[in-house]
């Protein structure tokens, strides 16, 4: 059995860069797992992995796929500017005397 790597609050907090504090709120949560051994906590690498994996951002939920696409579409047309845009105004000159 290999003893796994284990890292402080302190150092978990420097890695994901965010404050001590919120990490030492997430291990009570077990939003983040860990070790703890009388006040001192220790985060194993593992469970460090498992809780960036949790936190990854889903996918969009719009796509030819989705059941809402075509209403989205319609509305994204139909909001579209049909004008050209103006021309750019010409610089004015100053009066010089």
């Amino acid at each position: 059995m290999t003893i796994p790597i284990l890292y402080t609050p302190e150092e978990v907090a420097a890695r994901l860069k965010v404050t001590r504090r919120s990490v030492y709120e997430s291990l009570p949560k077990s939003k983040l797992r860990g070790l703890q051994a009388g006040d001192t906590w220790r985060i194993a690498e593992a469970d460090l992995m498992a809780f960036l994996e949790s936190r990854k951002a889903r996918a969009p939920r719009v796509g030819p796929k989705r059941p809402g696409y075509q209403r989205w579409l319609a509305y994204f047309e139909s909001t579209r500017p049909t004008a050209k845009p103006p021309a750019p105004r010409k610089a004015k000159r100053r009066k010089t005397e």
